[in-house]
């Protein structure tokens, strides 16, 4: 392999881990034992598209409440989070792919939004609530790489200071009960 070849390959691997995946513990030997993304994915996402619809069911709270469980990162990761030397954890939305996420994140922002008509009804006015204290927080925050963070921080900065200058904190993603002290969320919200 040429000196050019080494370096490019040196820039994609560089490049391609995830600004905020951190380095699993060594002590996590198998990885997506713990990581709730493929019991918690489906469930977001038919919550995702019942309220998308507006319906008003329990999905728009639904919706909230599982994308604040898929913040941390567990022992949830890709295929490409992985290579002889290193492991890396990443939170368990990220295991939806870039382009569910997104549509995940818009739904979020449509739903902190007080200029979003629908989610300005009196009937999704404890989804909304939790959507913005979900969308301010710094879990949120936490996991937005990339094209997202560019697109999404400055608006979940805002509204996070809005949330601190009223007085209502956001809230952290629950860890649940079940999870050995070993495969608790790697990347702390």
């Amino acid at each position: 392999m040429s000196n050019v070849q080494t370096v490019a390959v040196v820039l994609i691997v560089t490049f391609s881990i995830p600004l905020f995946a951190a380095e699993a513990p060594r002590e996590i030997q198998q990885f997506n034992v713990i990581c709730p993304a493929a019991k918690l994915l489906p469930v977001v996402d038919a919550a995702y598209n019942a309220c998308n619809n507006g319906y008003v069911d329990g999905s728009c709270e639904k919706f909230v409440e599982v994308m604040r469980q898929l913040l941390p990162a567990y022992d949830c990761q890709r295929p490409f989070d992985a290579s002889p030397t290193e492991n890396y954890g990443v939170p368990a939305i990220w295991l939806a792919g870039n382009g569910a996420m997104e549509d995940y994140i818009r739904l979020l922002l449509r739903m902190a939004s007080p200029d979003d008509k629908m989610f300005s009804d009196p009937l999704f006015e404890k989804a909304a609530t939790e959507a913005r204290k979900l969308f301010g927080s710094k879990a949120f925050q936490n996991v937005l790489d990339g094209e997202l963070a560019e697109d999404f921080r400055p608006l979940s900065e805002e509204i996070e200071s809005e949330l601190q200058r009223n007085g209502k904190p956001a809230p952290l993603p629950p860890v649940p009960a079940d999870a050995p002290s070993s495969v608790r969320p790697i990347a702390e919200p």
